[in-house]
């Protein structure tokens, strides 16, 4: 519930800090409109996006996981499309805003659009994973067992991809993201200290702001040695590739800047 709280409160600030841009003026223009930093499709997408989660609440809440585990799905893409949008729309004028004097503009955008949608893209992605788990048990008739491991091979695969998007294809654009690995470290933090410690599943009750029956007795949660050797190996994977992240930004960012600085 709390992570929800910082989640919602996090939108609510970027939100905040758009609204603040149709007072404001840039060089040029007001800067909801130039530079189009803030750009519309960015609002749009992540309506579009809160929509199709309230749709999927309503599904899960009848029982029905299909569509619920559809609608979550289209949730994690619409806001990573919003997510883009603004990527590449501070990229082509970041030098720009530099040179009005809108560093400060930059920053925000930075740590509070950009990173602010990434953090519910990313928790929504998990949303996505129960939701599938429990269309999988549910729907399917696949056992807890099965399900559990289905679920976070799909959750190895797209921090795969995720990381090789990020530090080979697009280092330049998201180099300042850390909610998304911030998010992947909650989620498998707190389903091993409740897997090895508890034996439940707590965080189910994390991911919806409402309390629902159909979770606590749908979700797999599971203390097998397969299973648990499954989680191991996806949070090995997760600290060697953040790591990973971690050296190339530091040594982009503090050390390869500084040694060719002096040629210029």
């Amino acid at each position: 519930m709390y992570l929800w709280v910082l989640i919602f409160a996090y939108q609510l600030a970027w939100i905040v800090y758009g609204m603040t841009t149709i007072f404001r003026k840039s060089s040029s223009d007001y800067l909801y409109k130039y530079p189009p930093v803030m750009h519309w499709l960015v609002y749009i997408n992540f309506s579009i996006s809160n929509l199709l989660y309230i749709f999927s609440l309503f599904c899960w809440s009848h029982g029905l996981f299909i569509f619920a585990s559809v609608y979550s799905f289209l949730t994690v893409i619409g806001l990573y499309v919003s997510a883009s949008v603004s990527l590449f729309k501070l990229s082509d004028y970041q030098r720009e805003m530099y040179y009005t004097e809108k560093s400060k503009d930059v920053w925000l955008i930075r740590l509070l659009v950009q990173n602010g949608i990434f953090l519910y893209a990313t928790w929504s992605f998990v949303v996505f994973l129960l939701m599938l788990n429990l269309c999988l048990v549910s729907s399917f008739g696949v056992s807890k067992e099965t399900a559990h491991i289905v679920v976070f091979t799909v959750f190895l695969i797209k921090l795969i991809v995720y990381f090789i998007v990020e530090l080979f294809f697009g280092y330049n654009y998201a180099k300042f993201l850390f909610t998304p690995w911030l998010i992947m470290a909650v989620f498998l933090l707190d389903t091993l200290i409740n897997q090895t410690v508890h034996h439940n599943m707590n965080l189910i009750e994390q991911v919806s702001p409402f309390k629902m029956q159909h979770l606590n007795n749908g979700f797999s949660f599971t203390r097998l040695d397969l299973n648990s050797f499954v989680h191991y190996i996806v949070t090995v994977f997760y600290l060697f590739l953040f790591v990973a992240k971690m050296v190339k930004f530091v040594y982009k960012e503090f050390f390869y800047t500084k040694k060719f600085s002096h040629y210029f």
